[in-house]
């Protein structure tokens, strides 16, 4: 009889009250309570969807703001001032927290060159004694300034000779001449590199550049424009980019996460709306540092073996995507001397919790408690006390991580520390977390987060067995942002070829970011480099963004 009356929620058509006095009149008085119980879960997860949806319309998208769990795990803040937090009053930590001391723009603008100006009184008098002034101490005012960007036609003249040495003997002589960026074209290494860095780390779209140039005077349309930033990327950066694909499948350690991208091209022949761009990156440890972008049409899930291919062998760190497990226990079956270690994203597992708690009811009125008053509302209300229990177990993961980035430990040294502190905490979040399968309803948000914690218990726990990996995805996460930002400027790529083009220009420029390049010199030093000396390996291997042979005027000078 119990089954007869679940059906009832089944049904998408409204149930009379005769129809469910038939279904319920027969029940013992214990199915009676399991089927109040099931109505309050089910009570509650509708409480929790309309709570999510209110947040994600009306909420801030970010978990920055000021909520319950700032004093227990902040992303922006150091350990030091989430324990700060911890043992103080929300509002007494708002008024005792130090503020950072100001720069001097001295030490800001140290980096800068200096062009020295001196000036005199212009007074008739004083020209007229100045053998006879005495001078007094100067004043000396600095200022910023800036240069606007200027674009001209450089024209060389090659003049050519010939020496007539005898009559039949003769001799030619003519200058050098480098090779075109572009072949039949005027662009030159400059201009390219210009417009391939504003879009790849400024985020600013092709025909809004066309649009700059031609408020500055340059006559010129938007197609020739996107001929140079495109035909530039295919020739120099995709066959660069490859280059670095090849060196990543050879590092230890990688992330790798995945977003999407509208391509017109693929739509209008009847493919999906929205294509992949997958993202990598290297590992904390590695010497080699690098950010891959590689496009993929469609949303199949091939992507990871055309990214890392069968010779991979080390750590793949991703988000609970179940295409990245799916790899890796294929792979490994295959190749079984060429073993990959999946290491899975706490971040993930924290917001699944955090997301939860905020759409609870009780939520609203505990953030208005002071910390003091908090213990007790906690008492109270069990439920969103196991989700905070949860939290700051995970806060303490992440203390312990940050105390062994400030202690500057090796991997070995990484991996003893969260032997001794970390493996015994993980253990007691898994008991807590495993405690509350029965507390809440699996449609939930609260069981959502549970059964995703215990699904990738293992996973997430693999950072505990190897120092080099880390306990979260954050860094992948952190090389999709700026190609999310710069989507934002020009929506979708026209064709695929083009979209093989912005994932290459993404892949050279912030890995050059990530290297500590000035990404602008460098692509241009890049680009001349490549255009004259041609594709080989031998080549490509002294011009990827991680080479150890670069000019060091390529380099962003640091303060000492």
């Amino acid at each position: 009889m119990l089954i007869d009356a679940a059906n009832l929620f089944a049904r998408k058509e409204t149930v009379s009250k005769e129809t469910f006095d038939s279904a319920v009149q027969d029940m013992s008085s214990e199915e009676k309570d399991s089927l109040l119980w099931a109505l309050l879960q089910h009570r509650n997860s509708d409480i929790e969807k309309l709570q999510a949806m209110r947040k994600e319309m009306f909420g801030t998208s970010s978990e920055k703001g000021q909520t319950l769990f700032e004093h227990l795990f902040n992303e922006t803040e150091t350990v030091e001032e989430i324990e700060e937090l911890l043992e103080q009053d929300e509002d007494q930590a708002a008024d005792t927290k130090q503020k950072k001391p100001r720069k001097r723009m001295s030490g800001v603008t140290s980096s800068l060159p200096v062009v020295k100006e001196d000036k005199y009184p212009e007074d008739p008098e004083f020209l007229a004694h100045k053998d006879e002034m005495i001078q007094l101490t100067s004043d000396v005012q600095r200022t910023v300034e800036f240069v606007p960007a200027r674009y001209y036609v450089k024209e060389t003249t090659y003049h050519n000779f010939v020496w007539k040495i005898s009559e039949d003997e003769q001799k030619f002589f003519s200058p050098q001449k480098p090779a075109r960026l572009l072949e039949r074209s005027m662009v030159s290494a400059s201009v390219a590199a210009h417009l391939i860095h504003e879009k790849a780390i400024n985020g600013m779209p092709i025909n809004r550049q066309t649009l700059d140039l031609q408020k500055k005077g340059f006559d010129i349309d938007r197609q020739t424009v996107n001929n140079w930033a495109l035909r530039t990327s295919q020739d120099y950066l995709v066959p660069l980019a490859d280059h670095m694909l090849k060196d990543f499948r050879k590092l230890h350690t990688v992330h790798m996460d995945e977003t999407g991208l509208k391509v017109l091209e693929i739509f209008r022949n009847g493919g999906n709306s929205v294509s992949t761009m997958v993202v990598g990156a290297s590992g904390p440890f590695e010497k080699r540092q690098m950010r891959i972008y590689r496009f993929f049409s469609g949303k199949g899930q091939t992507f990871v073996q055309e990214v890392l291919s069968d010779g991979f062998t080390g750590n793949l760190v991703t988000d609970g995507a179940a295409c990245y497990e799916n790899w890796t226990n294929a792979h490994n079956g295959l190749h079984p001397d060429m073993a990959v270690v999946h290491a899975g994203c706490m971040t993930h597992a924290r917001r699944k919790f955090v997301e939860a708690a905020e759409v609870r009811t009780d939520y609203q009125e505990y953030r208005k408690l002071g910390k003091k008053k908090q213990a007790a509302y906690l008492a109270e209300h069990p439920g969103l006390k196991s989700l905070v229990d949860v939290i700051e177990l995970i806060a303490g993961l992440y203390r312990i991580e940050k105390k062994c980035g400030k202690g500057k430990l090796d991997p070995q040294e990484i991996r003893e520390a969260r032997e001794k502190e970390a493996v015994p905490l993980f253990c007691q979040l898994t008991k807590h977390v495993e405690k509350m399968r029965e507390e809440y309803p699996p449609s939930g948000k609260a069981g959502q987060a549970v059964k995703y914690f215990l699904s990738r218990k293992e996973s997430l726990s693999t950072y505990l067995k190897d120092g080099e990996i880390p306990i979260d995805n954050n860094k992948a996460e952190r090389t999709v942002k700026p190609f999310v930002i710069a989507r934002k400027g020009f929506l979708f790529s026209d064709s695929k070829r083009g979209a093989e083009a912005t994932a290459a220009s993404f892949s050279v420029l912030q890995s050059a970011v990530d290297n500590g390049l000035n990404p602008e010199k460098y692509l241009k030093w890049v680009l001349e480099k490549l255009s004259s000396e041609g594709l080989k390996d031998s080549v490509m291997d002294e011009a990827v963004p991680y080479s150890e042979n670069l000019p060091a005027d390529l380099y962003v000078k640091k303060k000492k």
